[in-house]
């Protein structure tokens, strides 16, 4: 299957960026994936530079200056194709489970895919999870990964700005919780922004043209991004399901009503307070997510960690670092998240189930909200 991505800026009126220092309105940049109809497979973008044009010789010179390695960065292949139409009914999809009737699609129509929401961690970019993405769309999924200007490390416009984070978030202490919450409520509206964006792309006149399965949407969210995707379950109807990788449990407010849709929540190998601490994070804020994960728990969250695992394994930083065992603990996260998309969004039963008993079982492991494996 050819995977498309197409960049696409979007801005919300109703509100100015609170990062902006001259009162403009709020940017979300937004890059969709989606299986697409290749006739020209020279057209492939296959670096990682291609994921950041038109600004991939600066978004290069980042990744080394951060201790990439270079081998890595040269080497590593992603193949997709910048622009390119949606196809009509992706190759190798069963699709069945899309067509039936109880989802308000014809029988014998198109096919038309479920969407996933991606919300990136903080600092990073929303083309820092191509391992992620790229299995989500093989599963037959449309990603809408949302960047968040001024928080990102970097970001890349796609008009061809290039803008980089903000000094003052950079130097965010891990307790001012104000300061997070604040950071948080942003994130959850860049969302709804993206979520109302997505009837525009999907009509007539937009890149998916009806393709997508705005009846079926759910969201992947990870660190910030987890936690904003767990605010977004709270209180929008449209959110069907979502996988949070190893959320910001201490922003888990729980003033909050729980999150109505099913979750899967996904851990690191420090999972409880004990390996918290022995990770070296600091005690108070390590009660505060053992805190959370609790509040988490008590809904309609499954937990489970994901051995071998630390936070930013779930993001594509430590395969550019050429860190051991990185492509066995991105295969297992991108394993058991599609699978768990594929079942409640897809129609796939059992297919959660199954990939918790292969081929990476071993890393499985269910835990409770403290953490330790039920």
């Amino acid at each position: 299957m050819a995977i498309g991505r197409r960049t696409v800026d979007l801005t919300d009126e109703r509100r100015p960026d609170p990062f902006a220092r001259d009162g403009s309105a709020r940017r979300i940049p937004l890059s969709i994936y989606y299986p697409a109809e290749v006739r020209k497979p020279e057209a492939c973008a296959e670096g990682i530079g291609s994921l950041h044009e038109p600004c991939a010789g600066q978004a290069l010179a980042w990744f080394r200056q951060a201790g990439a390695d270079e081998a890595c960065l040269c080497e590593r292949q992603i193949g997709v194709y910048p622009d390119a139409p949606p196809a009509a009914a992706p190759a190798g999809m069963d699709a069945s489970p899309m067509n039936r009737t109880d989802t308000g699609i014809e029988a014998h129509g198109p096919t038309r895919l479920p969407v996933v929401l991606y919300a990136p961690g903080f600092g990073l970019g929303r083309d820092m999870y191509w391992f992620q993405v790229e299995a989500l769309v093989r599963s037959g999924m449309i990603v809408a990964a949302a960047g968040s200007v001024y928080e990102s490390v970097f970001t890349v416009l796609a008009d061809g700005g290039f803008v980089k984070q903000k000094e003052e978030l950079g130097r965010l202490e891990s307790l001012d919780l104000p300061a997070w919450l604040a950071l948080l409520a942003t994130r959850v509206a860049d969302l709804y922004c993206v979520l109302n964006a997505l009837e525009a792309e999907n009509g007539p006149d937009g890149l998916l043209a009806g393709r997508a399965d705005l009846g079926r949407i759910g969201a992947v969210g990870h660190s910030l991004g987890g936690a904003a995707v767990y605010r977004l379950a709270s209180g929008d109807s449209r959110l069907r399901t979502g996988v949070l990788h190893d959320p910001s449990l201490h922003l888990f407010d729980r003033t909050v009503p729980p999150a109505a849709a099913p979750l899967l929540l996904l851990r690191q190998e420090a999972s409880s307070l004990k390996r918290l601490e022995a990770a070296g994070m600091n005690p108070e804020l390590a009660r505060a997510y053992i805190a959370g994960q609790r509040y988490a728990a008590a809904a309609q969250t499954e937990l489970v960690r994901v051995g071998g695992t630390h936070h930013m394994s779930f993001s594509d930083i430590p395969l550019l670092h050429g860190e051991a065992g990185a492509e066995a603990a991105q295969a297992a996260i991108a394993g058991l998240t599609a699978a768990y998309l594929r079942e409640r969004l897809a129609g796939h039963a059992g297919a959660y189930s199954a990939a918790l008993h292969r081929p990476f079982a071993a890393r499985y492991r269910r835990v409770d909200g403290e953490g330790n494996e039920e």
